[in-house]
């Protein structure tokens, strides 16, 4: 998986998406629309990866877990808004119906 859009996006999110006021719970429509646009691509990549390789569903989620809980914590430290993560049971049962790539 490339990281560097991801990097790229968690660099301009620090910069430009300081709040002065930080929500406990961000609602979605105050949150940059690019978030939408990483998780989508995000999401999208982990199921890729976990049809072309069947067993490895945990590990995959996982690595996506694990980045973009890394990435909240830069975000969270300058105010910014988080970005959402599937859990692995819905990532599970939206690998298991055979879902459509994420219109991002």
């Amino acid at each position: 998986m490339d990281y560097m859009p991801f990097v790229q996006l968690l660099s301009e999110a620090s910069a430009s998406w300081q709040m002065p006021e930080r929500e406990i719970v961000p609602g979605f429509s105050k949150r940059p629309g690019k978030y939408h646009q990483y998780e989508c691509a995000a999401l999208e990549e982990a199921f890729c990866m976990a049809q072309e390789f069947p067993g490895t569903e945990a590990q995959i989620w996982s690595d996506m877990a694990e980045l973009i809980t890394a990435m909240n914590a830069e975000l969270r430290a300058v105010g910014a808004h988080e970005l959402k993560i599937v859990d692995y049971r819905t990532f599970l049962a939206l690998l298991d119906t055979g879902s459509e790539p994420f219109d991002a």
